[in-house]
Protein backbone atom coordinates (compact mmCIF):
# COMPACT_ATOMS: atom_id res chain seq x y z
CA UNK A 1 0.00 0.00 0.00
CA UNK A 2 1.02 3.40 -0.82
CA UNK A 3 0.28 6.81 0.64
CA UNK A 4 -3.16 7.84 -1.15
CA UNK A 5 -2.81 11.34 -0.82
CA UNK A 6 0.68 12.51 -1.85
CA UNK A 7 2.55 13.78 -0.49
CA UNK A 8 3.67 11.06 1.88
CA UNK A 9 4.32 12.12 5.47
CA UNK A 10 7.83 11.73 6.59
CA UNK A 11 9.10 10.49 10.09
CA UNK A 12 9.75 14.06 11.67
CA UNK A 13 5.81 15.06 10.79
CA UNK A 14 4.68 11.46 12.09
CA UNK A 15 6.78 11.47 15.32
CA UNK A 16 5.67 15.14 15.99
CA UNK A 17 2.05 13.70 15.83
CA UNK A 18 2.83 10.65 17.90
CA UNK A 19 4.22 13.15 20.70
CA UNK A 20 0.89 15.68 20.57
CA UNK A 21 2.20 18.16 18.41
CA UNK A 22 -0.95 18.37 16.11
CA UNK A 23 -0.38 19.77 13.33
CA UNK A 24 -3.92 20.63 10.93
CA UNK A 25 -2.39 19.58 7.69
CA UNK A 26 -1.12 16.50 9.69
CA UNK A 27 -4.23 15.46 11.07
CA UNK A 28 -5.88 16.57 7.72
CA UNK A 29 -3.81 13.98 5.88
CA UNK A 30 -4.22 11.32 8.58
CA UNK A 31 -7.74 11.52 8.52
CA UNK A 32 -7.99 10.99 4.90
CA UNK A 33 -4.96 8.42 4.35
CA UNK A 34 -4.59 4.97 5.50
CA UNK A 35 -1.62 4.20 4.76
CA UNK A 36 0.20 7.22 6.66
CA UNK A 37 -2.65 6.09 9.69
CA UNK A 38 -1.17 2.74 10.10
CA UNK A 39 2.46 4.45 10.14
CA UNK A 40 1.83 7.07 12.48
CA UNK A 41 0.09 3.98 14.72
CA UNK A 42 3.39 1.45 14.41
CA UNK A 43 5.30 4.33 15.07
CA UNK A 44 3.45 5.22 18.70
CA UNK A 45 3.33 1.74 19.69
CA UNK A 46 7.04 1.61 18.99
CA UNK A 47 7.81 4.81 21.02
CA UNK A 48 5.49 2.86 23.61
CA UNK A 49 7.62 -0.25 24.14
CA UNK A 50 10.48 1.73 23.67
CA UNK A 51 9.67 4.33 27.28
CA UNK A 52 8.44 1.09 28.70
CA UNK A 53 11.92 -0.24 28.38
CA UNK A 54 13.73 2.15 29.53
CA UNK A 55 11.36 2.94 32.30
CA UNK A 56 11.73 -0.13 33.70
CA UNK A 57 15.61 -0.10 34.17
CA UNK A 58 14.85 0.95 37.89
CA UNK A 59 12.46 -1.72 38.24
CA UNK A 60 12.76 -4.72 40.55
CA UNK A 61 13.23 -8.30 38.83
CA UNK A 62 10.38 -10.10 38.39
CA UNK A 63 12.04 -12.46 40.60
CA UNK A 64 11.94 -10.20 43.28
CA UNK A 65 7.96 -9.02 42.90
CA UNK A 66 7.34 -12.43 43.60
CA UNK A 67 9.22 -12.59 46.69
CA UNK A 68 7.48 -9.15 47.52
CA UNK A 69 4.06 -10.92 47.12
CA UNK A 70 4.86 -14.04 48.89
CA UNK A 71 6.41 -12.06 51.56
CA UNK A 72 9.44 -13.35 51.73
CA UNK A 73 11.97 -9.67 51.56
CA UNK A 74 13.10 -8.28 54.62
CA UNK A 75 10.96 -5.35 56.01
CA UNK A 76 13.19 -2.55 54.26
CA UNK A 77 13.24 -3.94 50.82
CA UNK A 78 9.44 -4.62 51.04
CA UNK A 79 8.92 -0.90 52.25
CA UNK A 80 11.20 0.08 49.27
CA UNK A 81 9.06 -1.99 46.58
CA UNK A 82 5.51 -0.97 48.46
CA UNK A 83 6.92 2.71 47.78
CA UNK A 84 7.80 1.89 43.98
CA UNK A 85 4.35 0.30 43.13
CA UNK A 86 3.06 2.96 44.01
CA UNK A 87 4.77 4.92 41.06
CA UNK A 88 4.96 2.22 38.86
CA UNK A 89 2.19 0.91 36.75
CA UNK A 90 4.15 -1.61 34.86
CA UNK A 91 5.53 -3.52 37.90
CA UNK A 92 1.48 -3.00 39.60
CA UNK A 93 -0.01 -4.75 36.85
CA UNK A 94 3.09 -7.38 36.93
CA UNK A 95 2.06 -8.06 40.44
CA UNK A 96 -1.53 -8.28 39.84
CA UNK A 97 -1.05 -10.58 36.97
CA UNK A 98 1.13 -12.39 39.46
CA UNK A 99 -1.73 -12.87 41.95
CA UNK A 100 -4.77 -13.23 38.99
CA UNK A 101 -1.84 -17.03 37.97
CA UNK A 102 -1.63 -17.94 41.58
CA UNK A 103 -5.30 -17.39 42.06
CA UNK A 104 -6.49 -19.15 39.37
CA UNK A 105 -3.89 -22.50 40.23
CA UNK A 106 -4.59 -22.66 43.90
CA UNK A 107 -7.67 -25.41 43.39
CA UNK A 108 -5.46 -27.40 41.38
CA UNK A 109 -2.13 -27.32 42.76
CA UNK A 110 -0.50 -27.83 46.54
CA UNK A 111 2.15 -25.21 47.29
CA UNK A 112 5.08 -26.17 49.63
CA UNK A 113 5.25 -23.80 52.99
CA UNK A 114 8.23 -21.70 51.88
CA UNK A 115 10.46 -21.83 54.95
CA UNK A 116 13.18 -19.06 55.47
CA UNK A 117 16.62 -19.61 57.02
CA UNK A 118 16.74 -18.07 60.44
CA UNK A 119 20.54 -17.23 61.20
CA UNK A 120 21.60 -17.17 64.65
CA UNK A 121 24.79 -16.25 66.03
CA UNK A 122 26.20 -17.84 69.04
CA UNK A 123 27.63 -16.56 71.99
CA UNK A 124 30.89 -17.29 74.11
CA UNK A 125 29.75 -18.23 77.60
CA UNK A 126 32.89 -19.88 78.56
CA UNK A 127 36.23 -20.86 78.11
CA UNK A 128 39.03 -21.88 79.33
CA UNK A 129 41.99 -24.92 79.46
CA UNK A 130 40.21 -27.58 81.73
CA UNK A 131 37.45 -26.08 84.22
CA UNK A 132 34.66 -26.29 82.10
CA UNK A 133 35.47 -30.20 80.98
CA UNK A 134 35.77 -30.80 85.20
CA UNK A 135 32.14 -29.47 85.14
CA UNK A 136 31.00 -32.08 82.70
CA UNK A 137 30.70 -29.28 79.97
CA UNK A 138 32.48 -31.26 77.45
CA UNK A 139 32.04 -35.43 77.17
CA UNK A 140 33.82 -36.46 73.69
CA UNK A 141 32.40 -39.79 72.65
CA UNK A 142 35.13 -42.30 73.03
CA UNK A 143 36.12 -43.42 69.56
CA UNK A 144 37.60 -40.05 69.59
CA UNK A 145 39.63 -40.06 73.11
CA UNK A 146 43.11 -41.94 70.94
CA UNK A 147 43.80 -38.32 68.94
CA UNK A 148 43.49 -36.01 71.87
CA UNK A 149 46.70 -34.44 73.18
CA UNK A 150 47.50 -30.89 74.07
CA UNK A 151 44.24 -28.68 73.53
CA UNK A 152 42.68 -25.27 74.14
CA UNK A 153 39.19 -25.30 75.34
CA UNK A 154 36.79 -26.53 75.42
CA UNK A 155 35.09 -23.26 74.45
CA UNK A 156 31.19 -23.47 75.25
CA UNK A 157 28.85 -20.79 72.78
CA UNK A 158 25.10 -20.98 73.67
CA UNK A 159 22.51 -19.76 71.50
CA UNK A 160 18.46 -20.52 72.40
CA UNK A 161 18.73 -24.13 73.83
CA UNK A 162 21.49 -24.91 71.78
CA UNK A 163 25.02 -25.55 73.16
CA UNK A 164 28.25 -26.01 71.41
CA UNK A 165 31.62 -26.90 72.95
CA UNK A 166 34.33 -26.93 71.06
CA UNK A 167 37.95 -28.18 71.46
CA UNK A 168 40.97 -27.59 69.43
CA UNK A 169 43.90 -29.92 69.31
CA UNK A 170 47.30 -30.41 67.80
CA UNK A 171 46.76 -33.10 64.73
CA UNK A 172 49.21 -36.11 66.05
CA UNK A 173 49.36 -37.45 62.36
CA UNK A 174 50.19 -34.33 60.82
CA UNK A 175 52.80 -31.89 62.84
CA UNK A 176 52.04 -28.49 63.14
CA UNK A 177 48.14 -28.76 61.46
CA UNK A 178 44.99 -28.68 64.15
CA UNK A 179 41.78 -30.90 64.61
CA UNK A 180 38.42 -29.48 65.86
CA UNK A 181 36.42 -31.34 67.83
CA UNK A 182 32.98 -30.58 68.69
CA UNK A 183 30.12 -31.32 71.17
CA UNK A 184 26.21 -29.81 69.97
CA UNK A 185 23.74 -30.24 72.80
CA UNK A 186 20.30 -29.50 72.83
CA UNK A 187 16.69 -29.90 70.50
CA UNK A 188 17.71 -31.63 67.39
CA UNK A 189 21.02 -31.17 67.40
CA UNK A 190 22.21 -34.24 66.20
CA UNK A 191 21.92 -34.64 63.10
CA UNK A 192 23.26 -31.30 61.65
CA UNK A 193 25.43 -30.07 59.06
CA UNK A 194 29.07 -28.54 59.87
CA UNK A 195 30.99 -26.28 57.56
CA UNK A 196 34.13 -24.25 58.39
CA UNK A 197 34.97 -21.18 56.37
CA UNK A 198 37.95 -19.21 55.58
CA UNK A 199 37.62 -15.51 54.26
CA UNK A 200 34.55 -16.97 52.81
CA UNK A 201 35.80 -20.00 51.51
CA UNK A 202 34.67 -23.19 52.38
CA UNK A 203 37.43 -25.24 53.95
CA UNK A 204 35.96 -28.32 55.43
CA UNK A 205 32.48 -29.96 55.37
CA UNK A 206 30.78 -32.88 58.60
CA UNK A 207 27.93 -33.60 60.19
CA UNK A 208 27.03 -34.33 63.73
CA UNK A 209 26.32 -37.33 64.54
CA UNK A 210 23.66 -39.29 66.89
CA UNK A 211 25.56 -38.91 69.88
CA UNK A 212 25.88 -34.84 69.29
CA UNK A 213 29.82 -35.67 68.19
CA UNK A 214 31.40 -34.10 65.19
CA UNK A 215 35.55 -33.84 64.12
CA UNK A 216 37.34 -32.06 61.59
CA UNK A 217 41.05 -32.95 61.13
CA UNK A 218 44.05 -31.54 58.88
CA UNK A 219 43.31 -27.91 59.85
CA UNK A 220 46.17 -24.82 59.43
CA UNK A 221 46.20 -22.54 61.87
CA UNK A 222 43.99 -19.53 61.56
CA UNK A 223 41.19 -17.69 61.74
CA UNK A 224 37.71 -19.86 60.93
CA UNK A 225 34.25 -19.41 60.95
CA UNK A 226 32.04 -22.49 61.76
CA UNK A 227 28.63 -22.43 60.96
CA UNK A 228 26.44 -25.24 62.21
CA UNK A 229 23.49 -26.05 59.56
CA UNK A 230 19.52 -27.61 58.71
CA UNK A 231 16.91 -26.64 56.24
CA UNK A 232 15.22 -24.15 58.53
CA UNK A 233 18.27 -22.64 60.58
CA UNK A 234 21.70 -21.72 60.54
CA UNK A 235 23.92 -21.18 63.77
CA UNK A 236 27.53 -18.93 63.37
CA UNK A 237 30.23 -19.41 65.88
CA UNK A 238 31.69 -16.05 64.07
CA UNK A 239 35.34 -16.58 65.66
CA UNK A 240 37.24 -19.21 65.91
CA UNK A 241 40.97 -19.09 66.52
CA UNK A 242 43.06 -22.45 65.20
Amino acid sequence: MDCTSPPELDTKQLSAYVDGDVDRQVAAHLARCPYCRDRAHRLASWQDRLVARLYRLTCPRSQELGEYHLGLLNPDRAVAIQRHLAECPYCTREVLQLENYLRVLEPTIEFSPVERVKVLIAQLISGGKRDDAKQGRLSFAPALAGIRGEADGPFVYQVDDVQIAIEIQDDAELPGRKIVLGLVTGPGSSGLNVTLRQADQIVATTSVDHSGNFLIPRLDPGHYQLILIRPEMEIHVQSLEL
